[in-house]
């Protein structure tokens, strides 16, 4: 009777006991499907419902509790409870390989046999834990797309019984774990439905091939270095990279400059000197402030730049830049003779191809090709100096992207293609540098043009000053014809390397008028080691009774040279105001809080202090607020807040101490 009842699918109505309890052996199906959550929610939905209607058939001829079924979405585990689970969970198993084959959805199937135990869930619903379960988890993230995968537990089960259909376990393969006792994996089919491994080297060979004949330079660089690295002798890796021409080696910014000029040979042995890098999406590739030597070619996938120059995210999950396939990251450290400038992390699967630019430099230099090779690598760096410059200068660009260069009809990005052919990156040997009585060591000749320190530390010479350090960008000097030419300065070298950014003034010279107009008023300000990470020298707080007073200080600064962020000039209409303000507060060097009797009334001015305040601890100094009284306050106790109430204060009144304020901002140290 059992035996007719198993026939006809109607386990559920024989007389069994209750399932087991404790410790016990339990067969198990799992799957999941690859890819799901990079599928439209459309198909997401389909995909589940269809994975859950065939687990409710097994479900359904079994008594509840006997099977049970723990799901993870796009997938899960069907854990069988009694001894007479076999005919069952075989037919599951190719119920589940053939809907992957019919639909096309790329499924990972497993069958397992192990100890689990179980636990009554918040929901009262059966929660599985034990090895047996654990093992069929991680079993899913190997296991192969092409077929379904047994273990030897689940095979040596199954093939004590007879079944119909009649399946087969074949082709054996270990992949080790440290977590579990090893056993052998093997390969489950029955008739048509048939498994296989996902053969790693002959996908490499075929993906080789198509992307030979694609003209898919990027992805032939890719699949060749995973095919050398098993086999360095490789014909057919050869014959490829041969086929490679430079305009199949595009990406988002033209031709690669790395491998623009190679022939096939030097392409082959640059290819051999790289390291291949492999990285998951949401890998940290590097962090700010990192050691590292090397520069990444990005073979495959995305990468993000975030952090630049450990200035954090700025409230934004958005990256800097965003590099593709092609592009190349990382040359910063290596130019600037520093740590890592910034967080590189994979916005996608990633390969890249990493190198040592001297192992580069070096291994092109003994042919014509090679040479002209290692000058476009050259040219390259140095833009990309440019860039990084011009990103964290406000002189220049800024992070927010609003200085000199954005000035203009034409665009900034436009303005920093003008200043490429005319910018170059120069190592000073020498212990003091005389700039503007002595050329640079260049190899071009003419006008000095901008001079900005971005690596290594120089001192004023005779001067007890602070020293002045290439990671803010201090402007050396000056030298453009029409445009601004400042004093000779003598500087006496502290830290080596000493690397010097030079833009000729025949690049300044293409500029559009409105950007050297900008500039001629913003390079004064930023020589002699005038900090260059702050957009603006002052944020202006204020009492909105008090505005036409500030308006009044807000002009004499703007005379000065002095740049200021006002909210009515800042904050766009429809724009949030908090944000405007947090963001003016972190692009301003300081806060002058213009203190009248409105001004402890004001709740806007006591919130923008108590953030400047807060700021203040963030940046690890405590002398960035400056107060500016409108009116003699000695008589009201109350008009300076508590938090200020200590500060050093000057009188608007008095012009004597208005103008040692104003030398303090323009000085370039920090206030005291």
């Amino acid at each position: 009777m059992a035996a007719l009842l198993r026939t006809l699918g109607l386990e559920r109505f024989l007389m069994v006991p209750d399932p087991p309890s404790g410790h016990y052996g339990a067969a198990l199906v799992s799957c999941d499907i690859v890819g799901h959550s990079a599928t439209s929610p459309r198909d997401q939905v389909a995909r589940v419902a269809g994975i859950n209607s065939i687990v409710a058939e097994t479900i359904n001829i079994w008594s509840p509790s006997d099977v049970v079924w723990s799901s993870g979405g796009d997938g899960g585990h069907v854990v069988f409870r009694r001894d007479t689970w076999r005919q069952s969970a075989i037919s599951l198993l190719l119920r589940l390989r053939r809907w992957s084959a019919d639909e096309g959805i790329p499924l990972r199937v497993v069958g397992h046999y192990g100890q689990v135990t179980h636990i009554t869930g918040a929901d009262d619903r059966i929660q599985f834990v034990g090895d047996g379960i654990n093992y069929a988890g991680w079993l899913l993230t190997q296991a192969t797309s092409g077929g379904i995968v047994a273990t030897d537990a689940f095979r040596r089960e199954v093939e004590v019984m007879e079944l119909e259909p009649v399946v087969e376990f074949h082709t054996p393969r270990i992949i080790p774990n440290t977590n579990f006792k090893p056993q052998l994996l093997f390969l489950m089919s029955s008739g048509d439905t048939r498994s296989r491994w996902n053969e790693s080297a002959s996908r490499d060979r075929d993906s080789l091939s198509l992307a030979v004949r694609q003209h898919r330079g990027w992805d032939v660089l890719y699949f060749a270095k995973r095919i050398w690295q098993v086999n360095s002798a490789d014909e057919e890796v050869l014959r490829a990279l041969e086929s490679v021409k430079p305009h199949h080696l595009r990406s988002t910014k033209d031709v690669n400059p790395f491998f623009e000029h190679l022939q096939p040979d030097e392409l082959k042995e640059v290819l051999r000197l790289g390291q291949l890098v492999e990285r998951r999406r949401g890998d940290l590739i590097c962090s700010y402030d990192e050691p590292g030597d090397t520069m990444l070619v990005i073979l495959r996938g995305q990468v993000g730049v975030y952090n630049s120059e450990g200035e954090g995210f700025d409230g934004a999950a958005d990256p800097r830049y965003v590099e593709h396939q092609g592009d190349i990251v990382g040359e910063l450290a290596y130019a600037l003779s520093r740590n890592r400038t910034a967080d590189l992390i994979a916005l996608t699967d990633v390969a890249l191809l990493s190198f040592n630019y001297e192992n580069i430099r070096l291994g092109l230099a003994s042919t014509p090709v090679g040479q002209a090779a290692a000058h476009q690598v050259s040219s390259f760096i140095h833009y990309r100096v440019l860039q990084h410059v011009s990103d964290n200068a406000p002189y220049l660009l800024g992070p927010r992207r609003s200085g000199p260069l954005s000035a203009g009809s034409g665009s900034w990005d436009y303005a920093l293609t003008k200043l490429r052919k005319h910018c170059e990156l120069i190592v000073i040997d020498e212990r003091v540098l005389d700039l503007g009585v002595e050329d640079l060591p260049s190899p071009t000749s003419g006008h000095h043009g901008l001079c900005i320190l971005v690596a290594g530390e120089v001192r004023v010479q005779d001067s007890n000053g602070a020293p002045l350090k290439g990671t803010t960008f201090p402007v050396l000097w000056v030298d453009v014809p029409k445009l601004l030419r400042l004093p000779h300065r003598t500087y006496r070298v502290q830290e080596e390397p000493v690397k010097i950014l030079r833009i000729r003034a025949e690049g300044l010279a293409e500029l559009d008028a409105r950007q050297r107009e900008a500039l001629h008023k913003a390079l004064p300000r930023a020589m002699f080691g005038r900090p260059g990470k702050y957009e603006f020298d002052v944020f202006l707080c204020y009492a909105e009774e008090d505005w036409k007073a500030v308006s009044q200080i807000h002009g004499r600064l703007l005379s000065k040279g002095i740049t200021c962020w006002v909210d009515r000039e800042r904050i766009a209409p429809g724009a949030s105001v908090t944000e405007s303000i947090e963001q003016g507060l972190r692009s301003s060097r300081f806060l002058l809080a213009c203190v009248g009797r409105n001004f402890a009334r004001s709740t806007w001015a006591q919130q923008e202090l108590r953030a400047a305040l807060h700021l203040d601890i963030k940046r690890r100094k405590d002398n960035s607020v400056l107060v500016l009284e409108l009116d003699e306050l000695e008589d009201d106790q109350n008009a300076v807040p508590l938090l200020i109430k200590d500060a050093k204060r000057v009188s608007y009144a008095r012009a004597e101490e208005f103008d040692e304020l104003v030398a303090h901002i323009t000085s370039g140290v920090d206030a005291t």
